[in-house]
């Protein structure tokens, strides 16, 4: 091999392994040692004479997609960017007014995230220009594909061993920053290791096909793709697992159709024989090998599919909800996107779960081309992607390999449905090489004018990757997510300080907030106006809420304030802390509309209240749960017991519409209606006891029980009731020789009281008065 074609070929594998080794190639420093070694990969195959015949569809999609993001950071006038993105644009530049800040005056709605997008697009062209010389034959195709086998079947080994010694570092020196997951490897997120396992599974099947092998080293291939699909439905990735049953299928599928589609000559016999003799054993035992392996260990992966409802479709923090809150992106700026990189910041106004989530991407690739380049350059993109697909299809027939690596391909355009791979380096760095094995062409030498261009343009690359691998490391690329957690742990941070990360993202609520706390912003109307312009880009953020909240209170403006708390509180906020701090800071009609009835849990609030020495409100609160929703059994339970404790009958009566259908507990029951014979309200006692002939438990209170219910009926004049009640109990499991006598006492007081009424009439004031005497009577018991 010669030097102009090996050191390209080694260039290419070493950034691939990097890309994936090294955390995924998540982190800034990685994507510039990756973009400077695939510059270094290009420097021999500038002055080349040799080159396709026509361009590479890959190298064509990743080209159109680096000139999108290259538009987007070009510097335009205010008045032309309000043009084209009214809405991003306005709150750039009233951001910017705001915080005296003058942020770059592009397209992008973020520019230091679209910088590390455009890094990561020229690393990947750079990429796709070396695997397609190395492609060119079937030697380098071979290497490719049987390099990105190894490096899969590698990560595979990292994640066994550090699963086997419960290492919780990976290589026992970088610790996680969401915490260690439950697989730990290479690529932090389990969605996505799943997926590139899933692609070297299907990919190692291809490679076991491959006839121009030893047999020992196409049985190697089959462990490796048993390994990888093992460890694929162990991240229990329902994406990845789909997406690994749909590449296995296309690889299966185009092996068998190659095979019907071979030679019809004369050496017919000879295909034939060896395909008996050695490629069908191979086969069926590397099927059913696999076929075990992903059976054995997909039973959490079948338990989360199962689990999957259309409900799921319709939860708020879903993705699903997050693929429809960015279709209003694509609304407000249709023409040119809100940037790569911009989601992050973009999304925290039109999306409500992003109170208590952060969303950095779509989790969809198709719908993240539509966010990031909006219409037109999601047509291009499109239409570079179909042109790639119609010649890699047209390729079937180019055996075991081209059919291995088309289903690693599917396996991973599957995957982008429901995730955000393509992303990350670690994934789009391999998928990417291979690609280049399914549409390579022919080299030949060209001259002139052509080879000019050619070598301009890739002198053009390896500059701008150089560039890029400087750039990287820097401030000018910093993430959100960093520029966070820098001002997180500056506790006594500057004006200065919070300045600088907002004119890196003009667009992000952190900066505004920060802002508005700082003791430099002396004035206490900048600080309302930064906090008010945080509310714009997050409208539900919880923390920016409580410092509204307080900042109202301040200004005694209660009901406003109790607004900014209910706010809080549903978006996530912790209800403890905020609880007792609006129940001290405010009236108790406005601390009452503080506390929302839908997003916070009835237990906590009411054991809260309780505790703060706030019963009353306590049961204002549940009763406007009740008005909120009626029939809310718990409420009801809780508010009953409240009353019960506290005598609060009057609460209780307001309850019993909103609880017609609650049945409480016979003790509570019980307590509440000797709660209502106390106070004279007969109809309550009988309504609550009425049922008691079918209560089991204990005897004597339920003994209880009956006395107050036949006492109540003999008291509201319902003298057959209250005689056919006691007789009942007299002859029930309840009643034991000792109590016939009290019953039958009950029950002659019951008889002169109906005569003393039919005497004096039905309803006279002497009559009513003489049978509520003999009802206090029969009410009582006798022990």
């Amino acid at each position: 091999m010669r030097v102009r074609d090996g050191w390209p070929l080694v260039g290419v594998a070493l950034a691939v392994a990097v890309s994936v080794l090294v955390v995924g190639g998540a982190q800034r420093g990685t994507q510039a040692v990756v973009a400077a070694i695939v510059a270094l990969a290009l420097v021999p195959l500038v002055t080349s004479r040799r080159a396709r015949t026509r361009i590479s569809p890959i190298a064509a999609a990743l080209g159109i997609a680096a000139v999108l993001t290259a538009l987007q950071l070009l510097p335009v006038p205010t008045t032309f960017a309000a043009w084209i993105a009214p809405v991003g644009t306005t709150l750039r530049v009233e951001g910017a007014a705001i915080a005296g800040v003058a942020p770059w005056p592009g397209l992008s709605l973020d520019a230091p995230g679209s910088l590390r997008g455009l890094g990561m697009l020229l690393t990947l062209l750079g990429i796709a220009v070396v695997g397609g010389r190395v492609s060119a034959t079937e030697t380098g195709r071979y290497r490719v594909c049987a390099g990105i086998g190894l490096l899969c079947a590698v990560t595979a080994i990292v994640v066994g061993v550090h699963f086997v010694t419960g290492a919780t570092r990976l290589y026992g020196l970088y610790q996680p920053e969401q915490g260690s997951p439950y697989l730990l490897g290479p690529l932090l997120n389990g969605n996505h290791l799943g997926a590139l396992m899933a692609m070297g599974c299907v990919v190692a099947i291809g490679l076991c096909a491959h006839t121009m092998q030893r047999s020992w080293v196409r049985a190697g291939w089959l462990l490796v793709a048993c390994a990888c699909g093992f460890i694929t439905v162990a991240t229990v990735s329902r994406g990845a697992t789909l997406a690994l049953g749909v590449g296995s299928a296309v690889t299966v599928a185009l092996l068998v159709a190659q095979r019907m589609a071979g030679s019809a000559s004369a050496d017919r016999r000879v295909r034939r024989a060896r395909f008996l003799t050695r490629s069908l054993p191979l086969g069926v035992v590397a099927a059913c090998t696999i076929a075990v392996v992903v059976y054995t260990g997909a039973s959490n992966v079948e338990r989360q599919l199962g689990d999957t409802t259309v409900q799921e479709v319709h939860a708020p923090r879903s993705k699903f909800a997050t693929w429809r809150s960015s279709v209003e992106l694509v609304r407000e700026s249709p023409w040119i996107g809100v940037g790569r990189g911009a989601f992050e910041t973009a999304i925290t106004r039109v999306h409500p779960a992003s109170a208590a989530l952060s969303f950095s991407h779509v989790e969809n690739e198709y719908l993240q081309a539509l966010v990031d380049w909006g219409v037109p350059g999601a047509i291009a993109l499109a239409l570079a992607v179909a042109w790639f697909a119609s010649v890699a299809i047209g390729k079937w027939r180019e055996g075991a390999l081209t059919a291995g690596a088309l289903g690693g391909i599917v396996v991973i355009a599957v995957q982008s449905n429901v995730d955000f791979g393509l992303e990350l380096l670690g994934i789009a760095a391999p998928v990417t090489l291979l690609a280049t094995t399914v549409v390579a062409g022919p080299l030949k030498a060209i001259a002139g004018r052509r080879l000019q261009l050619a070598r301009l343009g890739r002198g053009a690359l390896v500059g701008a990757l150089i560039v890029a691998a400087i750039v990287l490391p820097t401030r000018a690329t910093t993430s959100v997510a960093e520029d966070h957690a820098r001002l997180a742990a500056l506790p006594n941070a500057t004006l200065a300080d919070v300045r600088a990360s907002i004119e890196r993202h003009p667009l992000d609520y952190y900066g505004y907030a920060r802002a508005s706390q700082l003791r430099e912003t002396v004035a206490a109307h900048t600080s309302v106006t930064l906090l008010n312009h945080a509310l714009r880009l997050h409208p539900t953020h919880p923390g920016l809420h409580h410092v509204a909240a307080r900042l109202l209170i301040a200004a005694r403006a209660w009901d406003q304030a109790a607004v900014e708390y209910s706010e809080a509180l549903k978006g996530g906020s912790p209800a403890a802390p905020l609880v007792k701090e609006l129940v001290a800071a405010l009236p108790e009609s406005a601390a009452l509309a503080a506390i929302p009835v839908d997003t916070v849990g009835l237990d906590e609030i009411v054991k809260l209240l309780d505790g703060l020495g706030k019963p009353t409100l306590a049961t204002r609160w549940l009763l406007r749960v009740l008005a909120a929703r009626p029939g809310a059994l718990h409420a009801c339970e809780l508010l009953y017991g409240i009353t019960l404790r506290d005598g609060d009958l009057a609460t209780t009566a307001l309850a019993g519409p909103s609880c017609g259908d609650y049945e409480s507990d016979h003790e509570t029951r019980r307590g509440l209606a000797a709660a209502w014979l106390k106070r004279g309200d007969d109809q309550q006692v009988v309504r609550l006891l009425a049922d008691v002939d079918t209560w089991s438990g204990d005897v004597d209170a339920n003994r209880e029980s009956w006395f107050m219910l036949c006492g109540a009926r003999q008291r509201l004049g319902a003298w057959n009731d209250a005689e056919r009640c006691l007789r009942r109990l007299d002859v029930s499991s309840l009643t034991t020789s000792t109590w016939h006598g009290e019953i039958e006492r009950r029950l002659q007081l019951l008889m002169v009281a109906r005569h003393a009424a039919s005497t004096q009439g039905s309803g006279s004031a002497q009559g009513s008065g003489s049978a509520q005497g003999s009802g206090a009577a029969a009410g009582s018991s006798t022990r």
